[in-house]
């Protein structure tokens, strides 16, 4: 289920949400968007170092390195066909690979 467009206090609050999931240290490894490298999130660090949560940051223009544009490539190219969808639709065709992801849809991250 989508709930809107990511933001840094979104994520801010993804990654304290995680983090009192776990009792071990936990890394993120984050591309550059922008809800990444914003304000909040960089004041909320030191409080992910007392939660145990570590930020790595991938080289900028490096989406070979990113795994999950393989997914999202794999997602758009192979899974979904190539036609006109209202937001709605395509909220709801995403949805449905999401929830079926790992049983109805395979996806290795290697190579």
């Amino acid at each position: 289920m989508f709930y809107g467009s990511m933001t840094g206090a979104r994520l801010v609050s993804f990654i304290k949400e995680v983090a009192q999931k776990y009792d071990k240290p936990i890394t993120f490894i984050l591309d550059n968007a922008s809800f990444h490298t914003s304000e909040v999130v960089k004041q909320a660090r030191e409080e992910f170092e007392k939660l145990g949560v570590t930020l790595k940051f991938l080289p900028p223009y490096s989406p070979e390195l990113n795994r999950i544009e393989k997914l999202w490539h794999t997602i758009k190219h192979r899974w979904m066909d190539v036609k006109h969808r209202t937001t709605k639709i395509l909220e709801t065709e995403l949805s449905g690979i999401l929830e079926r992801f790992g049983s109805v849809y395979k996806f290795e991250f290697y190579g």
